[in-house]
């Protein structure tokens, strides 16, 4: 609860309902803002929790915590939950952009999305990764594979 406040010739006062909304405005992140959203839906449909939850296929408990508390829910089933809400949750570059805006698929390097090691594993992330120029280098194939049939190398990565 917030302090009150004294001013002079007159007794404690509340802050006002505006600062108490821009306070909450401020404190609102991501797990309160999903939580709000099943509420919203919830609304929407005109069910209690217990009735929402039956139909969602889901305890009423779990539908308690994705609205009071989803920052404790796996991501997974966070998604799940706002699947047919009209809600999703949206990945977002703040630090680099004065107008932050979606991050789409495009954005991400491509070796990033696609480049795999031959156990199909992504590369580490300090490391630059190219693509070979032969398929299947014979250095790579004498220093890291412990299988003379391992799988075809496309990728390799050079240290920074």
């Amino acid at each position: 609860m917030t302090s009150p406040f004294r001013i002079r010739g007159g007794g404690v006062i509340r802050p006002t309902f505006a600062a108490e909304l821009l306070r909450a405005w401020e404190d609102l992140d991501a797990g309160r803002a999903v939580g709000l959203a099943m509420r919203e839906h919830r609304r929407v449909v005109g069910e209690t929790q217990r009735a929402y939850a039956v139909r969602r296929g889901w305890s009423k408990t779990h539908q308690s915590r994705l609205e009071s508390a989803a920052d404790q829910v796996r991501l997974d089933q966070v998604m799940h939950a706002l699947e047919g809400t009209g809600f999703e949750l949206v990945l977002r570059r703040v630090d680099r952009d004065p107008d932050p805006r979606e991050v789409r698929a495009e954005d991400w390097p491509a070796t990033e999305l696609v480049a795999l090691d031959g156990q199909g594993r992504r590369f580490p992330a300090n490391r630059v990764v190219q693509r070979v120029r032969e398929p299947n280098p014979q250095w790579w194939m004498a220093r890291h594979s412990t299988n003379a049939l391992a799988a075809r190398v496309e990728w390799t990565t050079t240290g920074e």
